[in-house]
């Protein structure tokens, strides 16, 4: 994937309107550990900074981005959190004008405590029973929304993450099972996926039988129209942003041409 990839330093010349920063898989125990620290720490200064007029941060993104910026650390969960989750609305932003409660797929191993967040100056948008902070905003000079989930995935990436996480466990390089996610597979998809981590535990290794996941995942992604709605509200309120970072930077020329 190498010649996908540019430099951070194109990126910050080339001056875009709007950042959207993913997740990636955790490769430490501490986000200061993982390879790219470096580079996210210029990349989240230079946005608040002002180098975009808006920017999102997803799940392990959205972590890395708090912690830079406001010293808000993640906290490890009990186990990992890998689901579909509905959340509620708990604060009227224009991130939210429209929405109903959303659904949201999960899949972490840490969060973010709701309290650390508001007293730093972040405001909670959405909130889960079962996962916690759903997503937050940050009002400024730049927009910036974060959001512990990950809207953006599509109808097969938690089967295909729990198909990564099965060879491992199959494989040695897991020492337990891995969590199913909830409120995702159809109850029967469930059960064999529960009956197959249960053989490769008794037996240490791979088990032949293991469920044929393109099959059994979700063929439709039953968030997708929350996730199209978070999407449209975002891009609406970058689009504020912007003007407004415009109007203000047209004065600033105008007064100096004065």
């Amino acid at each position: 994937m190498a010649p996908r990839y540019g430099d951070l330093r194109d990126l910050m010349a080339a001056r875009p309107d709007v950042l959207i920063v993913t997740g990636a898989e955790p490769r430490a125990a501490r986000l200061t550990d993982e390879p790219y620290w470096s580079e996210m720490s210029m990349l989240v200064a230079w946005v608040r900074s002002g180098g975009v007029a808006s920017a999102l941060y997803s799940c392990l993104a959205a972590h890395a981005a708090v912690e830079i910026t406001d010293g808000v650390r993640r906290r490890a969960l009990p186990g990992k959190l890998t689901g579909v989750y509905a959340a509620q609305i708990v604060r009227t932003h224009e991130l939210t004008a429209g929405l109903a409660a959303p659904l949201t797929p999960h899949s972490r191993y840490n969060g973010l405590d709701e309290r650390e967040l508001e007293a730093s100056g972040y405001k909670v948008l959405t909130r889960s029973v079962e996962a916690g902070v759903d997503s937050f905003v940050r009002d400024g000079a730049v927009l910036e929304a974060f959001w512990q989930g990950h809207p953006e995935y599509e109808a097969d990436t938690l089967a295909r993450e729990i198909r990564r996480d099965l060879q491992r466990f199959a494989s040695g390089a897991a020492t337990s099972a891995p969590a199913l996610p909830e409120n995702y597979f159809l109850p029967k998809a469930k059960a064999q996926l529960e009956r197959y981590c249960a053989q490769v535990a008794r037996r240490g290794r791979l088990w032949e039988e293991m469920p044929a996941l393109e099959r059994i995942a979700p063929k439709a992604a039953v968030w997708a129209e929350s996730s199209l709605a978070l999407m449209r509200t975002f891009l609406a309120a970058s689009v504020r942003s912007k003007h407004i970072r415009d109007a203000e930077m047209s004065a600033g020329v105008s007064t100096i041409s004065a």
